[in-house]
């Protein structure tokens, strides 16, 4: 931040720049960070910049990765349930699509046998 004011914290969009600890500077995070912490590449959200809406690992995705599904209320991806490849984040269900072979699909979940 370019003024000489003291921060407790960094304002939404700068992150603790603790490269030079003595200088105690918010710098501003990454594109396409909206916000981060420890450095300027480690999303916490996203700006939306290419389309990349969603954080997972600190990483921003117009798509969540393999074996993570969208979670609209809050833009992160969140992980599919153990065994499943592919999953929706709709609440009270289960919710896999598609089952790492050799397990099976039956009704949302994941078996060995049917």
């Amino acid at each position: 931040i370019t003024s000489a004011t003291c921060y407790s914290q960094c304002p939404i969009g700068y992150f603790f720049d603790e490269t030079d600890a003595q200088s105690k500077k918010c710098t501003r995070c990454n594109s396409p960070c909206e916000s981060c912490e420890g450095t300027g590449d480690s999303c916490l959200s996203c700006d939306g910049t290419g389309d990349r809406l969603y954080v997972y690992d600190y990483g921003c995705y117009a798509d969540c990765p393999v074996k993570t599904a969208a979670d609209l209320s809050n833009l992160k991806c969140i992980n599919c349930p153990a065994q499943c490849d592919e999953c929706s984040t709709l609440e009270g269900g289960d919710n896999c699509y598609r089952c790492t072979p050799p397990y099976l699909l039956e009704f949302g979940l994941c078996v060995t046998e049917c």
